[in-house]
């Protein structure tokens, strides 16, 4: 797709994105989260659950529309009003799909989430390679987001012919009530930061850049951070049925931030180094200006993936006010940096940044080892290791690669090095 579309077809799909993320912060997937929270089986409210969930996604669809309408008043926006109407569709779809995704990730179904994901995972990219293909521009990142829905619709109502019965009870409810209005809270400012920051690009620099931006960040996403979020969506809710605060829970933890220290911090130095070949590879010659941007990326993305271990196991603690409270220093620091650097070029504004995740990194370890989440030698351990092993490697390789006189900038010799 980068090689069909442009970095302002990216740009805008960033943008309208980040609108949709923040609205989605209101959404009733906070609230039937808190069905994995639940250590009894008889105790999910799964009808009250979607009946509530009727209420809230409906509201958040007319208002995702009405923002839509008032975008298109102005000239700058006038371009993605009619996406965010699009996108609008996906509050719907995702009513009955988180209902469908938690009553599998609760019965600890994996085989089946993974055939299903997959399944809409293959069909959606053909389709937006097709839309690519056909000139469909940023439409071919839009509609397959729509769509990846379908599979887990027809698994809740026609597969297991689940039906709702539109059950309400309000004090049933209140417990799932109040850990959602707490995700709220967070999700609004993990939401809240990419649009400022897309917006503040988009402003100051253009859609263009914040194409750039959005491809080299994803980049060290796609390779480091979706290590993390695929290993704690697997693992947090078997987390969340163990004791806190107990041996088996902070051998639990160790071993986990270790597997993804030890899956990202090597690549995030491979593609440090490669970062020329990769970009070349992956998104073609009209991306090459991201080159000296990727060393910041894959490292503020590597850290950023430690700390969404960290983040997590804080959470099946039950210490969603530490979560929150986490998310609203990451904020607070984010606005000043924002302000007084993305002026100065999209380079200059990654350094900062890298400073802020090591602090959050920092703040979120000290308090996960504080509550008897973690051990400190863990994390020093998990961390020191993955780093020496990748620079002593990188460093022996490097210098017998530059002895014979290898060109890394090609395909098959950057494949080798790696």
């Amino acid at each position: 797709l980068v090689r069909l579309l442009s970095p302002d077809d990216y740009g805008q799909f960033t943008l309208v994105t980040n609108i949709i993320g923040v609205i989605a912060a209101f959404s009733f997937q906070g609230l039937v989260s808190h069905a994995i929270q639940v250590r009894r089986e008889d105790e999910v409210q799964w009808q009250i659950y979607f009946t509530a969930g009727r209420a809230i996604q409906f509201l958040l669809f007319v208002i995702t529309n009405i923002i839509a309408l008032a975008l298109a008043t102005f000239e700058e926006y006038v371009a993605i009003a009619p996406l965010i109407h699009l996108s609008s569709v996906l509050f719907l779809m995702e009513w009955p799909t988180e209902i469908s995704i938690k009553m599998l990730e609760r019965e600890l179904d994996w085989k089946r989430r993974r055939l299903l994901h997959g399944l809409s995972l293959l069909v959606t990219s053909i389709i937006a390679i097709i839309m690519g293909l056909s000139g469909f521009g940023v439409y071919a990142l839009i509609v397959p987001g729509l769509l990846i829905n379908i599979p887990f619709i027809y698994d809740l109502f026609l597969r297991r012919k689940w039906r709702p019965t539109w059950e309400w009870n309000i004090e049933k409810i209140r417990p799932a009530f109040q850990f959602g209005l707490n995700r709220v809270g967070s999700g609004l400012i993990i939401k809240g930061r990419p649009l400022l920051e897309t917006t503040a690009i988009v402003h100051i620099l253009g859609f263009a850049s914040a194409g750039f931006f959005g491809r080299v960040i994803g980049l060290g996403n796609l390779f480091t951070r979706r290590i993390a979020i695929q290993i704690m969506y697997a693992v947090y809710p078997v987390l969340t049925k163990i004791d806190k605060n107990t041996d088996k829970y902070r051998k639990m933890s160790g071993l986990v931030f270790r597997a993804v220290a030890w899956g990202s911090i090597p690549i995030g130095v491979i593609f440090s180094i490669l970062a020329m070949p990769i970009v070349n590879t992956i998104y073609g010659d009209k991306w090459l200006s991201i080159v000296p941007l990727v060393p910041f990326a894959m490292i503020i993305s590597v850290i950023t993936a430690l700390s969404h271990v960290l983040y997590t196991l804080l959470l099946g603690q039950d210490n969603q006010k530490k979560c929150l409270l986490l998310d609203i220093i990451t904020l607070i620091f984010h606005i000043p940096i924002l302000l007084f650097s993305i002026s100065d070029g999209l380079y200059v504004y990654l350094q900062y940044l890298l400073l802020l995740e090591i602090l959050i990194f920092v703040i979120a370890t000290f308090w996960l080892s504080n509550t008897e989440g973690v051990r400190y030698k863990s994390i020093l351990d998990s961390i020191v290791y993955a780093v020496l092993a990748s620079f002593i490697s990188a460093s022996a390789f490097g210098g017998l690669f530059y002895v014979l006189g290898v060109n890394l900038d090609q395909f098959l010799t950057a494949f080798i090095f790696g």
